[in-house]
């Protein structure tokens, strides 16, 4: 099952079986999860209703699901970028450890191997604080997502409501003869 021309990021309905709104951070990983769920009696139901939510939401919720996308997207892109520093850092450290370990009397300068050690070991840090800072930025937004869906809980019921007629929802989970 694939949206083709739709969103594959941003705020669907039924992401998991107990949130009826919640921001899907990727629509195709959502789906190979379902799809790797081993309830496979569950999945049908799973794949029909996860779904991006129509036009309809209330401008503060419109407003703030493209805040969560542009954060979610910064902080991802912080996390891979920390990924790949940290990686070269591993290396780096590697190769100092092996000179530590090799180093034999005075006929041996370990300065460079040192400071190409202490150099990466600060870019690493660097990374890390900019993805806190970023995951901070998203954790931010995140809450005030909470508190405009708890503000917004009547008027995305209704919405809810009209664009999944027939749906299993009871105010819990999809699975309710479950519950």
């Amino acid at each position: 099952m694939v949206l083709t021309g739709e969103k594959q990021i941003g705020l669907f309905w039924h992401p998991y079986d107990e949130i009826l709104v919640g921001f899907c951070h990727s629509y195709q990983l959502r789906i190979g999860d379902i799809l790797g769920n081993p309830k496979m009696e569950e999945n049908e139901l799973r794949l029909r209703l996860l779904r991006p939510i129509g036009d309809s939401l209330p401008k503060e919720m419109v407003d703030i699901e493209s805040m969560l996308v542009k954060t979610w997207q910064d902080m991802d892109k912080k996390w891979q970028d920390f990924i790949e520093v940290f990686k070269k850092y591993c290396k780096v450290n590697r190769d100092y450890q092996v000179v530590l370990v090799n180093f034999e009397g005075d006929n041996y300068d370990d300065e460079l191997a040192r400071n190409n050690y202490l150099e990466a070991k600060e870019i690493q840090a660097q990374a890390a604080q900019a993805y806190i800072e970023a995951r901070k930025e998203y954790d931010k937004v995140f809450g005030n997502y909470m508190a405009l869906s708890s503000k917004y809980k009547k008027v995305i019921d209704d919405i809810h409501n009209k664009e999944c007629p027939n749906c299993p929802w009871n105010g819990n989970t999809i699975f309710p003869e479950a519950s």
